[in-house]
């Protein structure tokens, strides 16, 4: 006798949550089915020249921005369904607002957190508002930072970067390239040919796109990324898309006596996390993101089994909003350091 429907499902969304749990820290590079094999693909000078040329325009767009001021929220939204209905609902989890400084390699952060749900779809207690605000020493690689605690600020210790008290997802740099770690502090380490599967590029009348296919399997997990550059604009990306291919068992209820073997059932995921990007351009030579919409959807199949769990087509959604921006322009030195009467 075979588990009631309702527990495969609580099963299926365990295996779903722990999933997600893992792709936290999990890079997500993998494998495309046109890929060219690494070999062949090394043997490539023209797919290296390429990869090279990406590297050098995306290098350069960047070094444009030697200072900037960008205002930005983020919005997060969760499917929701209520208990006998059919139809899934976007409630809305979260809202952050960002005030964002640089100058070279100092850079400032004033965070307003309105939420009841992490990014990564953590779930908190209730809805809380909270602010901070940051300042980095990129050359030092230090970090310090302050949190109101409603009577005033309170400040803490110098840290060293990376910093768990500061989420990257604060930051542009992680939407533009969502793939980056703390170790990717230059693009150069993300394209390498070791993850790197395929490289094409697009004419179009005037116009030239690449479309880069990075791969990797981390324990297990088969991990396909898929970049679409503009290159006409300052290499930005306009799409990127993550595929996630995993199988799992889950436990039947045993039908034999006590101590008989746990028959198992295969559960297959397909998880896809997308990335769009409107871009704009904000000097006459400068082109930057002025909305990013970020998916994660999957898909849940159980093998040997008509019935399939009904699930969202995306579980969560977020949304982030360039409020204004503008770049190479002089900054106050005290605009670069945390206060206690803002």
């Amino acid at each position: 006798m075979s588990y009631p429907a309702h527990s495969k499902f609580t099963m299926i969304l365990f295996f779903s949550i722990s999933l997600t749990l893992f792709c936290r820290t999990a890079t997500t590079f993998s494998q495309s089915p046109q890929t060219v094999p690494t070999s062949e693909f090394a043997a490539s000078a023209e797919i290296t020249q390429l990869l090279e040329q990406i590297k050098t325009g995306i290098v350069n767009a960047n070094a444009k921005l030697k200072t900037g001021i960008i205002e930005f929220s983020i919005t997060l939204s969760q499917a929701t369904r209520a208990e006998g209905e059919d139809q899934y609902q976007h409630e809305e989890t979260g809202r952050w607002h960002i005030l964002y400084r640089f100058d070279g390699e100092h850079h400032f952060y004033d965070v307003k957190v309105h939420n009841k749900m992490e990014l990564n779809g953590k779930p908190l207690d209730d809805w809380q508002n909270n602010r901070f605000q940051y300042q980095m020493d990129m050359d030092k690689k230090t970090l310090l930072f302050q949190e109101y605690t409603g009577t005033g600020w309170k400040r803490h210790p110098v840290q060293s970067i990376p910093s768990r008290d500061f989420r990257l997802y604060y930051t542009l740099h992680w939407w533009i390239w969502p793939h980056w770690e703390p170790k990717h502090s230059k693009l150069t380490e993300l394209l390498h040919l070791d993850n790197v599967a395929d490289v094409k590029e697009d004419r179009v009348a005037d116009t030239s796109n690449y479309q880069i296919t990075l791969k990797r399997t981390v324990s297990g997990l088969k991990l396909t990324s898929e970049i679409s550059l503009d290159v006409q604009k300052d290499y930005r990306p306009t799409r990127v898309f993550v595929h996630i291919h995993n199988e799992g068992t889950i436990p039947l209820q045993p039908e034999g006596p006590p101590g008989s073997a746990i028959p198992s059932q295969t559960l297959k995921e397909y998880r896809v996390t997308s990335w769009t990007y409107q871009l704009k351009k904000f000097k006459p030579d400068v082109w930057y993101p002025s909305r990013i919409t970020r998916e994660n959807s999957f898909v849940t199949e159980i093998e040997d089994e008509k019935q399939q769990p009904k699930m969202p087509p995306i579980l969560r959604k977020a949304t982030l909003q360039v409020h204004r921006a503008v770049f190479n322009i002089p900054i106050a030195k005290e605009d670069l350091y945390i206060r206690g009467d803002e």
